[in-house]
C-alpha cells in the first residue's frame, strides 16, 4: 500500500486547520494558464477529501492521471472537491511533494503553486 497520507500529512493538517476553507474560492484569474485553458472564473471549495482513505481515492483517479490526454502528473491525489468534477490535488512524490494542482476532467491537470502556503494565500472569500 502506498500510504499517501504519511507522505503529505503535514499538508493535510494545514488544510484541516485553515479557517473557513469551505467558504473560500480559487480565483483562476490568478493562474493565467489555467484560466486561459479552462472556463476560468472562481472555483468554490465544497468538500475536503482528506479525511477519506487517500490511497483509495488515488487508485480511483489513477487511470485518469495516467491518461496523457488528461494529465501529465500521476503522483497527485485529490484533497478538495468543487462543482463539476473539479478537484484541488496535492503532489506526494519526492519531485512534487506539496505542489498544488487543479484537476478538471474536461480540461486536464494544471500546476497552481509549488507551495501550499502560496496557494492558500491566494484564496478569496466566496460571494
Amino acid at each position: 500500500m502506498m500510504k499517501i497520507l504519511e507522505k503529505i500529512n503535514e499538508y493535510v493538517n494545514q488544510l484541516r486547520s485553515y479557517d473557513d476553507i469551505f467558504s473560500k474560492e480559487v480565483d483562476l484569474s490568478k493562474y493565467p494558464e489555467v484560466e486561459n485553458s479552462t472556463c476560468g472564473g472562481e472555483v468554490q471549495i465544497l468538500e475536503g477529501l482528506f479525511d477519506n482513505d487517500l490511497d483509495e481515492i488515488y487508485l480511483t483517479f489513477k487511470p485518469y492521471f495516467d491518461n496523457e490526454e488528461i494529465s501529465d502528473e500521476s503522483n497527485i491525489v485529490p484533497v478538495l472537491q468543487s462543482y463539476g468534477n473539479t478537484y484541488i490535488c496535492l503532489g506526494f512524490d519526492k519531485e512534487n511533494l506539496g505542489f498544488v494542482y487543479y484537476f478538471d476532467f474536461d480540461f486536464g491537470c494544471f500546476l497552481l503553486d509549488k507551495s501550499l502556503d502560496s496557494f492558500l494565500s491566494k484564496l478569496v472569500d466566496s460571494e
